[in-house]
């Protein structure tokens, strides 16, 4: 398995928004993960989560950091819609794609072509066999779980991740990044600053690559 380090695999602009003003009722409606925090136009979450390609360079990378097989079993831990294990599909139909993700609404309106292997399920019990994967991603999703379910889906990832894992999380260096990112983000629950993750990732025996989405 890699080496834990900080490696950046992704170069995905962010675009600025405030969602400080955001209801508690209408939080609580988007961490059921539906149509409402996806979809919907009126709601403070995605308000449109369609595909765009935005990915096909982050798989390209991946493949070629990893060294991944022409038969590699890859598992999205937070798949949402399927969009990054689609692009992985274009690149190699070959690779055994998986995903799990809590949101029904997202599973059942995911990429035609990887939506088999896709399951709702929580990440903090994989129903995978131990090393069963050449790698495992996690991004933009631990970070919504709560520390005890954040720990735990860590655990997980470790163990199924026979070669090759890395997890990207929403964090901050700086106070003002740490507001934009409380400002951006509707249904963050760990707020923790890049060397709070990494002070975690140590406790859980973390053995994969990580990075940070942060909020300029």
């Amino acid at each position: 398995m890699s080496k834990t380090r900080e490696v950046n695999l992704f170069n995905i602009s962010l675009k600025h928004r405030d969602q400080s003003d955001i209801t508690d009722e209408q939080r609580k409606v988007l961490f059921n993960f539906g149509k409402e925090y996806y979809d919907e136009a009126s709601m403070p979450g995605y308000r449109g989560y369609k595909y765009n390609g935005g990915y096909q360079d982050v798989a390209r990378k991946m493949v070629d950091y990893f060294s991944l097989p022409q038969d590699a079993k890859i598992l999205d831990v937070g798949c949402a819609k399927g969009f990054l294990l689609y692009d992985f599909h274009m690149i190699n139909p070959g690779f055994q794609l998986y995903g799990v993700d809590i949101s029904e609404y997202a599973i059942e309106h995911a990429m035609p072509e990887v939506r088999k292997n896709l399951i709702c399920k929580s990440c903090t019990n994989l129903p995978y066999d131990n090393d069963m994967f050449d790698l495992v991603i996690s991004t933009d999703t631990l970070h919504n779980l709560t520390e005890e379910q954040c720990r735990q889906a860590v655990r997980e990832i470790n163990r199924v991740g026979g070669k090759h894992s890395f997890i990207m999380v929403h964090s901050y260096r700086t106070e003002q990044e740490k507001e934009n990112l409380i400002k951006w983000e509707a249904t963050i629950r760990l707020v923790r600053s890049v060397d709070e993750w990494k002070q975690l990732y140590h406790e859980e025996s973390y053995q994969g690559l990580y990075y940070w989405k942060i909020f300029i």
